[in-house]
């Protein structure tokens, strides 16, 4: 079994960030400009980095919804952002696929009988400490070893204590999401020789600028240009995918809203991931002797406390059960990376509160015109802004690395 309160730092920022620097660690891997393991900053800088991504979705019998994604080139496939990673810093990896859960735990077992600790990406509301039932979202956890005698596996994840998780819970998070098909990674054998990450590290950081000036397809809904895209159709009345129109209820705005502030601060460390990227920049200026870098991580910085700010102003104080909701659910998220296997005793009772309100919403809000089109107005201004923030740092990066 494979220890991992001896041999894995544990706590991180993003799932698939921290569930590599996870397996690099327990590989030996380090890097040779300082003898180190690598952190997750650097790992995040190397994969890409930051990104955006911007839709909505509209459904026949289902609400409304829009998604925002801020990593580079936000899961345009299951591990995509990972494998560029890998890729530049030149390690090899064995990817195993199976529709069987039998052939899955298998696979699992084996690694694990090796010495070897394996990625999962699975349904995140299948394990049992996320204080949720949103089978949808997929995640990554490592599996770093199994109990016999107590009969369960032992995980890392985002939390700075250790996990623990049954067989059985196990293999429905890893069924939860069909496509996923029981999806595992492992580290192919290494040399354990340091990385020279200097290579690594540019390529990173063209990927990065190359990815928000120049997006992939479709360009209206990534980079620069879906932040353009979503700055111009939030407060649009006249836009059939404005959100006026796209959000015409109140239970439906108040979702998109929600919705916006969980994902430029849940789950990622906040601030749309710009915080985690300046740290990057910042170990790179290091490693590359480049002392420009950290001026950019500055403008890194000041773009992370605007996507903050944005977050917010979905949802203003000025509104108290608003402010009730953004802080039961960041409480939430600091006792699950706190507390690990204990926090959904204390998690409990914040579902449901956040539930009353949720219905609340649903059921007994009501906007007037006025108040609506003024949020709305105040999103645009503050995401006009933001973007004249993210283009001048991207724009930073392309003349340095061009």
């Amino acid at each position: 079994m494979i220890k991992q309160n001896e041999d894995l730092r544990l706590g991180g920022v993003y799932c698939e960030t921290t569930a590599a620097r996870h397996l690099f660690d327990r590989a030996g891997l380090v890097a040779a400009h300082n003898g180190r393991p690598l952190s997750e900053a650097m790992l995040f800088g190397i994969s890409g980095g930051i990104g955006f991504m911007y839709f909505n979705f509209e459904y026949e019998g289902h609400p409304p919804s829009m998604y925002i994604g801020t990593a580079h080139r936000y899961k345009t496939k299951f591990g995509a952002l990972m494998d560029n990673l890998y890729q530049r810093v030149g390690v090899q990896t064995v990817v195993k696929t199976s529709m069987s859960e039998k052939v899955a735990e298998k696979n699992l077992r084996q690694a694990l009988e090796q010495g070897t600790p394996v990625l999962l990406n699975l349904c995140w509301g299948g394990l049992p400490y996320s204080g949720t039932n949103e089978m949808y979202a997929d995640y990554a956890v490592v599996v770093t070893g199994f109990h016999e005698q107590e009969g369960v596996y032992e995980i890392a994840d985002r939390a700075s204590v250790p996990l623990t998780i049954k067989p059985e819970a196990l293999s429905r998070a890893r069924a939860g999401i069909a496509s996923l098909k029981n999806r595992s990674l492992t580290l192919a054998p290494t040399d354990q020789s340091p990385l020279d990450l200097r290579e690594a590290i540019v390529a990173g950081i063209r990927a990065c600028f190359e990815n928000m000036l120049n997006p992939p397809t479709p360009v209206n809904n990534f980079g620069l240009k879906g932040l353009e895209k979503w700055a111009n159709v939030v407060n649009d009345p006249k836009n059939k995918k404005g959100w006026p129109q796209v959000f015409a209820t109140d239970a439906d705005l108040f979702q998109g809203l929600f919705s916006t502030f969980r994902y430029l601060e849940i789950g990622n460390g906040g601030g749309a991931m710009r915080e985690l990227y300046a740290a990057f920049l910042t170990e790179a200026a290091e490693v590359l002797n480049e002392p420009e870098l950290l001026n950019v991580a500055t403008q890194y910085r000041e773009c992370a406390r605007y996507w903050t700010e944005v977050a917010h102003a979905a949802l203003p104080d000025s509104e108290p059960l608003w402010k009730e909701l953004k802080h039961m659910t960041s409480l939430k998220e600091r006792l699950l990376l706190e507390k690990g296997m204990e926090s959904p005793r204390e998690i409990e009772p914040i579902n449901e509160r956040l539930h009353v309100i949720a219905t609340a919403m649903r059921e007994s809000f009501a906007f007037d015109a006025s108040q609506r089109q003024e949020l709305l107005d105040d999103l645009h201004r503050k995401l006009v802004s933001l973007g004249q923030l993210e283009r001048a740092a991207i724009s930073s990066l392309q003349k340095l690395f061009s």
